[in-house]
């Protein structure tokens, strides 16, 4: 048997208007809005902070170019190496934060090449 949780939602102006108090760790949506509230059982809706990823989450402006990679430092953190230009390929690079750069290959090097299509 399949199970199906369904979460509580309703428009921010419902929302404020009943002023529920949500019960610990209950998770509401906001339809009109996309945000969310998490109850601590205790706080009424209009009291209650809005939720959001962690701090460690993935922003979704850290991309800003079609091509862009999401890349890791030593510690962690992740963090955005932009599009190479035309013929570049992505190398390993120990002297860099990341660990890999874009840099044009030597000539006559092997290089693995791949199209993408979109």
């Amino acid at each position: 048997m399949a199970v199906k949780i369904q979460l509580r939602r309703d428009t921010a102006s419902a929302w404020t208007a009943a002023n529920p108090t949500l019960s610990a760790g209950e998770l509401a949506l906001e339809t009109d809005t996309s945000k969310y509230k998490i109850g601590d059982g205790t706080t009424a809706w209009t009291s209650l902070a809005y939720s959001s990823l962690p701090s460690t989450a993935i922003s979704t402006s850290t991309l800003t170019a079609k091509g862009d990679l999401l890349v890791a430092t030593a510690n962690g953190t992740v963090t955005r190496l932009g599009v190479g230009t035309a013929d570049q390929a992505l190398v390993v690079d120990s002297t860099t934060a990341t660990g890999v750069k874009w840099a044009t290959p030597a000539s006559g090097a092997d290089v693995l090449q791949v199209q993408v299509f979109s």
